[in-house]
């Protein structure tokens, strides 16, 4: 991972690495104080590690990296709205995926990630959603 990389987090947001930093820390579950890579992220985040909100990460916060943030998309997710159905990547510059609007298919849709006007992965969907019971 470089600085300027797209990371997905474990909470499944998506962010950007600012800046890379090894220092020495003792994590919870260690006795001795070690080198980490820790990670500066664009956003604030809860880090168990940390056991505080803040920008910087350590590295299993993070599961997924890529400097192309297209790389990052997972069925379930929503672009520009419409829910991710199923992914065929062309390249490192198109994703082709089928998408919904919630009641119906769309049918194939291509984007380029420059296309990308919002990304809510299933995770934040997940969470912010009400269910009636």
């Amino acid at each position: 991972m470089k600085v300027g990389d797209y990371v997905r987090t474990k909470d499944g947001y998506i962010d950007k690495i600012k800046a890379i930093d090894e220092e020495r820390h003792q994590r919870r579950n260690d006795d001795e104080e070690k080198l980490y890579k820790i990670y500066q992220l664009n956003k604030e985040y809860y880090d168990d590690e940390f056991d505080e909100t803040c920008d910087w990460v350590f590295e299993d916060f993070i599961i997924k990296s890529s400097p192309n943030i297209i790389d990052l998309i997972e069925v379930g997710d929503y672009i520009n709205g419409e829910k991710v159905l199923f992914i065929t990547k062309n390249g490192n510059t198109r994703l082709e995926v089928v998408c919904s609007d919630g009641e119906s298919m769309l049918g194939w849709r291509s984007y380029k990630e420059k296309e990308f006007k919002s990304i809510v992965t299933k995770e934040q969907f997940e969470r912010c959603e009400y269910k009636c019971v």
